[in-house]
């Protein structure tokens, strides 16, 4: 089973995430901040990782930034997830080396599709 790290501030959206990502057959484990993702995935990595671009004490760049100086994490794919969508906002994401960009509220069917595509580019690479 695919195993995805939720990394978000707010509960109810974790717990909302967590709920889409089981019924698609994915093992979830949730976090509330990027010091605690980084904390998961060094010690049980994921195959990917959904990150909330705006969380307290480490937020989802400087998450990013740590997880891609890390070379046991480096490739692995990072989603990032906001409630502020604005295309320069997207395009700054990518070009900061995030593998995607969700927008809140999240479509489930959506969400499925990129977690599937991502999953699967990571496993072919």
């Amino acid at each position: 089973m695919k195993r995805i790290v939720v990394a978000d501030d707010n509960d109810l959206m974790r717990r909302l995430l967590k709920a889409s990502l089981a019924a698609g057959g994915y093992e979830v484990i949730t976090v509330a901040n990027g010091q605690e993702a980084i904390a998961q995935m060094r010690d049980q990595p994921a195959d990917l990782v959904l990150m909330d671009l705006h969380m307290p004490e480490l937020d989802g760049l400087g998450a990013l930034r740590l997880m891609r100086a890390d070379p046991s994490l480096q490739t692995v794919p990072v989603l990032a997830i906001t409630a502020f969508f604005h295309p320069e906002g997207r395009n700054q994401a990518l070009a900061e080396g995030f593998s995607g960009y969700l927008t809140k509220p999240i479509n489930r069917d959506q969400l499925l599709r990129e977690v599937a595509t991502w999953i699967d580019r990571a496993e072919s690479s």
